[in-house]
C-alpha cells in the first residue's frame, strides 16, 4: 500500500504516470480489440518490462505484430508464449499456422 502510493506520488512528481502491468494488459487488449494494434503492442512491451514471463502478454504480442505484418517478429513471439506456457494448444496451433 505504501509502495503503491509512493510510486503515484513519485510519477506525478516528475510528470509522469506509469501504471502496473495489469492495468497495461487491460488497455492492450481495449487497443487490440478496436483494431489499434501498434496501441496494443505499446502496451502488452509494457507488461513485459514489468513480468517478462507473462505468456500471454507474450502471445498477444506476437498477434500484433502478425497483425502490422511482422511476421518473423511474430512467430518469434507466439513461439516464446508456447514454450512459456506449453499445455496452451490453442496458441500450439496458431504458431503452426504462421
Amino acid at each position: 500500500m505504501l509502495l503503491s502510493f509512493l510510486k503515484t506520488l513519485t510519477s506525478r512528481m516528475f510528470g509522469r504516470h506509469r501504471s502496473d502491468a495489469s492495468a497495461q494488459f487491460e488497455l492492450g487488449v481495449a487497443s487490440h480489440k478496436s483494431g489499434q494494434f501498434a496501441a496494443a503492442e505499446r502496451h502488452y512491451r509494457a507488461v513485459l518490462q514489468e513480468r517478462p514471463r507473462d505468456a500471454e502478454a507474450t502471445f498477444l504480442l506476437g498477434v500484433a505484430c502478425h497483425q502490422q505484418d511482422r511476421m518473423d517478429e511474430a512467430l518469434r513471439y507466439c513461439a516464446r508464449a508456447v514454450k512459456l506456457a506449453p499445455g496452451n494448444a490453442t496458441w500450439l496451433a496458431s504458431v503452426q499456422n504462421l
